[in-house]
């Protein structure tokens, strides 16, 4: 790789889509041959040292290190200390399963540190399957809890909302909060118009929908970042890792 970067003229750019421990090596590496690397699913809060990775951008799930632990402060600030989760336990969808899978898992482990500050509920549910029942799910929820976490992707989230809506699961009485996974801005998923899912009904589904997001990226200077690329057209050259920095 090293002989590759050299050899090549222009503004190198690497692209990983391994986890965050294949990536910790490579995002040194990037640093020391001041290159850019762009990472698919690698977020662990070990990355935003900008000292260390002054050339590496992620895209990908915020990492388990700040996604739960967030959720657990945040719970905390409202004093809501009685919990049904929502984990999402499908197989088929790969690129996601293990994602809410392992979330999931660390919820369990980590509230289950604080047994004596929380009541937690869980109810695994596959959104693939024929027999899935949101209904079914959001009654046994009301007789256990007002404060419902979903680990889910987008549109399953969307359809739990409805499903909430017409249980007449208002904000004055329920709280549902959905963790964003992505570090990208909302996936237009969440929000994309349905037959169900319009008008007033697309209101009052989510006026009891609470979205987190953690630790989102500063995009104006992601946009500086990038404008090497538009400066090699002019013929002008940089170094990255000096226009790097946080």
């Amino acid at each position: 790789m090293f002989d590759l970067i050299s050899r090549k003229r222009g503004f190198p750019v690497l692209f990983s889509p391994g986890c965050s421990l294949e990536v910790a090596p490579l995002a040194d590496f990037a640093r020391e041959m001041d290159v850019l690397l762009i990472a698919s699913t690698s977020a662990d809060t070990s990355f935003a040292n900008r000292a260390r990775y002054p050339t590496f951008v992620s895209f990908g799930p915020t990492g388990q290190g700040g996604h739960v632990p967030s959720l657990k402060r945040f719970l905390r600030k409202f004093a809501w200390t009685t919990v049904t989760v929502f984990c999402e336990s499908m197989a088929n969808y790969l690129n996601v399963a293990s994602f809410f899978g392992l979330t999931c898992r660390s919820i369990k482990a980590l509230i289950a540190s604080a047994s004596d500050e929380f009541t937690v509920y869980y109810e695994d549910f596959d959104s693939r399957s024929p027999k899935v029942n949101f209904r079914g799910m959001l009654e046994r929820a009301k007789s256990q809890s007002r404060v419902i976490v979903i680990e889910t992707r987008e549109d399953i989230v969307q359809k739990i909302m409805i499903a909430a809506y017409k249980l007449r699961m208002t904000a004055e009485e329920y709280v549902f909060i959905y963790p964003e996974p992505n570090r990208l801005p909302l996936y237009i998923s969440l929000l994309e118009p349905t037959e169900e899912f319009t008008g007033e009904v697309a209101v009052e589904a989510f006026l009891p929908l609470i979205v987190l997001n953690f630790d989102y990226p500063d995009w104006q200077k992601l946009r500086m970042y990038l404008k090497p690329w538009r400066r090699l057209q002019n013929g002008s050259t940089t170094t990255l890792t000096g226009r790097m920095r946080w």
